[in-house]
């Protein structure tokens, strides 16, 4: 960037973090996983310079540098001097900002007045921000940020960002500061000789606040009860382990908290359970010391620990190696199953979905090509082992025995049927996608398909959709443990071309996507060296499939041998394709 406003977004190494984070960074520590390019292991960081904090990816391939606005616009896709028009509207015609004496702005209250909390400077003292908390006619809570003008004087808007953070003046001389979420939870602590800080506005807000002052502190983070409050504290975790904090959290659930209950409600119970001010003391103290240790060994710990009782694993596919070979089905992950029309690819995702519900795995399956019925179709003869249930002429000359197939799995067909969507009729969206994954992922489903996302809505900017579905939907599975498989076509004009760069779809695809497979279709069989449990053999395939990427196992590169029978629409995997030294040895 050659010209550019110096303001206090770009003098911020914390809101520069955050945009990074935001863009699909990860951040360890003073490395960072580069959100531009395929970074396997941290090749970028920050440095200040003029003031100035600018980002650095130093992996050849890549290179980029810039200030917060350069990777915001790099992220969306933008030019930056757009970007520096939405950054600045002081730039553009000036608003009114209408003036409020005190009575005059609690007049303008849809409600009545319950609290106000100062946000007062610990150095000068000036008070940079008032919150209002309020309560409508219907007992629903409100709330107003408020800005001092002069004498009786108030702007019913926050100040600019970065915003203060809440009861700063005491955050100075405590060593360790709890982080709640609301001003409320605060003041319920206060009493008890306990240091708490929250954000103004609410859940969600975290990255426009300054959270500098906590800089080296012990700090315990304490969630409220519920999806949002949960969330909100783990972007706060992230942005106060950039600073070098030593963080623990509390697990509301280990202290009784109903849903949506918080820190103010957990003091209320205390007061409510206990007589003396010494037991009412012991319990909120005992709270806190529960509070388990946060931070990059910990979560390396949490890992191990979670994979040693089982609560960690890699589901199976249908097929031994591929499963061995690709570790493609741990919690969190994103695969794409790639393959041209034709390759058969959607019948080795039914077989697979069939293999995964008899398990006794919840699954969903969005359908965007063709209806249920014809889905249920091929899964019924796959698992009739007839291939002819999906001809029509057969059906109509063998009516008895289709009639018997049918009945003969029905229950498994309704079970089965229920676990899948379709959209036909329609293009769905990459949102409505984005927001369906989230929502199945929440109802508990451990393995999600989409069959195929290149029959999603096209829009004007795919770069810019293709990167924020994949965000949301890579966000949704690591919330909840799930794993998405996406199936996915090469790009146009490039059928029977094979390789990462070959995809359909943005760059975002292949870059959050820690598993990719290559269905390829042989018209005739072909004979290949096959290595096998039994040895090494020459076998005829009519399937190759190519493990492009397998960032969670060790077959990158290889290829496996598959035969597609006809006669039962399913797939029998043969062994590694040995072509040359390397797998030959692997």
């Amino acid at each position: 960037m050659t010209t550019a406003t110096l303001d206090t977004a770009r003098m911020s190494k914390e809101a520069l973090l955050n945009e990074i984070a935001m863009a699909g960074g990860q951040i360890k520590g003073t490395a960072i996983l580069c959100p531009f390019h395929d970074d396997h292991s941290p090749s970028a960081g920050v440095y200040e310079k003029d003031g100035v904090w600018r980002f650095k990816c130093n992996a050849a391939s890549c290179g980029f540098c810039g200030d917060i606005y350069d990777v915001r616009a790099k992220m969306l896709g933008k030019p930056v001097e757009e970007i520096l028009k939405a950054a600045h509207p002081s730039q553009q015609p000036a608003k009114q900002v209408k003036v409020f004496t005190w009575q005059e702005l609690l007049n303008t209250l849809p409600g009545k007045f319950e609290a106000g909390y100062e946000y007062r400077n610990p150095t000068t003292g000036n008070l940079d921000l008032y919150v209002i908390r309020f309560r409508d006619k219907d007992g629903k809570k409100g709330f107003r940020q408020i800005t001092v003008a002069g004498q009786d004087r108030y702007y019913q808007q926050a100040p600019p960002k970065p915003w203060p953070i809440y009861n700063r003046a005491e955050i100075v001389k405590a060593q360790t500061v709890v982080v709640v979420e609301g001003e409320k939870c605060v003041e319920a602590l206060r009493p008890f000789g306990i240091v708490a800080t929250t954000n103004p506005c609410g859940a969600g807000k975290a990255e426009h606040c300054d959270w500098s002052l906590l800089k080296g502190k012990e700090v315990i983070l304490w969630p409220d009860n519920d999806e949002g409050g949960k969330k909100h504290i783990q972007q706060v975790g992230q942005i106060l382990e950039s600073l070098n904090c030593r963080i623990s959290e509390i697990e509301p659930t280990d202290l009784d908290l109903r849903e949506k209950e918080d820190a103010a409600d957990f003091v209320q119970q205390a007061i409510a359970a206990y007589e003396t001010e010494q037991e009412r003391y012991a319990v909120v103290y005992e709270a806190l010391s529960r509070a388990r240790t946060k931070g990059a060994s910990n979560d390396v710990a949490d890992l191990i620990e979670d994979t040693i009782s089982g609560k960690r694993r890699s589901l199976e596919w249908p097929w031994s190696r591929l499963t061995k070979l690709t570790n493609a089905l741990l919690p969190g992950t994103v695969s794409l199953v790639c393959g041209d029309p034709g390759s058969t690819k959607s019948f080795l995702l039914i077989e697979a979905l069939t293999f995964w519900f008899l398990a006794g795995l919840k699954v969903a399956c969005y359908e965007l090509e063709e209806d249920r019925t014809y889905h249920l179709n091929r899964a019924l003869a796959q698992i009739a082992n007839n291939g002819n249930l999906f001809d029509a002429d057969w059906i109509k000359e063998n009516p008895n025995e289709a009639r018997a197939a049918a009945k003969q799995h029905s229950k498994l067909l309704d079970g089965l049927g229920r676990c899948i969507w379709a959209a036909p009729d329609k293009q769905t969206t990459l949102e409505e996608l984005a927001e369906w994954v989230r929502a199945r992922a929440k109802d508990g489903c451990r393995i999600i398909v989409i069959d195929p996302i290149t029959a999603a809505e096209p829009e004007n900017k795919p770069w810019i959709s293709d990167s924020k579905f994949m965000m949301a939907a890579k966000n949704a599975v690591r919330d909840y443990g799930a794993s998405l498989i996406l199936a996915t076509h090469p790009k146009k004009g490039r059928k029977g071309a094979i390789g990462l760069d070959e995809l359909s779809g943005g760059a975002a695809y292949q870059r959050f996507s820690q598993t990719i497979v290559w269905v390829e279709r042989h018209d005739k069989k072909t004979e290949k060296k096959i290595r096998t449990d039994l040895g090494t053999l020459k076998t005829s395939i009519n399937r190759t499939i190519h493990l492009s990427k397998t960032r969670n196992g060790k077959g990158h590169g290889l290829a496996l041998g598959f035969n597609f029978d006809g006669d039962t629409l399913r797939f029998a995997e043969q062994g590694i394709i040995i072509e040359d030294k390397k797998n030959e040895s692997d």
